[in-house]
């Protein structure tokens, strides 16, 4: 259940960031990371709005006996991410062990991780992310998450993986000129070492 406002609040960004995304669609050169950081952006501002509004009217997202009610419920069971490197690296862990098995609560954790993790984990957690969204066929969106990492993340050890998932996720959309932008990447910055 959420705020009737929140509701509406959430559906006129949803339609903005489609609009922007069929834009982007549309000119797959402009400005790629920007939308990667509003998409971000707008995460985090609508989940960390707090709900002071008793009296306000609620909408229910998930009917009593949909499968979603459950997912709904585990998502307040995560563990809070703290301070500690240890235990986000040990959090990290529980998103591999259930990215097999439980793809939205690995999700969960990776996307939690991805926004209060240390620099490491973060990019880790994004890279886990954009792996996920390419292996269910969503090869635009990983592709910028893939982008979002070559470009902001380019001293991390992730950046090959992500390189090569870029060229992966290109070759699938048909993006010949990207595809051989980051295969040269690969090729003339880390040698043999790609595909």
């Amino acid at each position: 259940m959420v705020p009737r406002a929140q509701y509406d609040q959430l559906l006129v960004k949803y339609e903005e960031l489609s609009k922007k995304y069929e834009q982007l669609k549309e000119q797959p050169a402009n400005s790629q990371g920007s939308l990667v950081d509003e998409l971000q952006k707008t995460q985090s501002e609508n989940f960390a709005q707090p709900s002071s509004n008793v009296d306000t009217e609620t909408v229910n997202l998930f009917p009593e006996n949909a499968p979603a009610a459950g997912a709904a419920a585990a998502a307040s069971t995560l563990p809070a991410v703290s301070g500690d490197v240890e235990s986000q690296l040990s959090l990290y862990r529980k998103g591999l062990a259930l990215k097999s098995t439980n793809a939205g609560e690995a999700t969960k954790i990776f996307q939690q991780l991805e926004t209060q993790g240390v620099p490491s984990v973060k990019v880790r957690a994004k890279y886990q992310i954009g792996e996920m969204l390419y292996g269910r066929g969503q090869y635009d969106l990983s592709l910028q998450v893939f982008e979002d990492i070559i470009n902001k993340h380019a001293d991390s050890g992730v950046v090959l993986d992500a390189l090569k998932g870029a060229v992966m996720a290109a070759e699938k959309l048909g993006i010949g000129n990207k595809k051989d932008q980051y295969m040269s990447m690969l090729n003339d910055v880390f040698g043999s070492q790609g595909m």
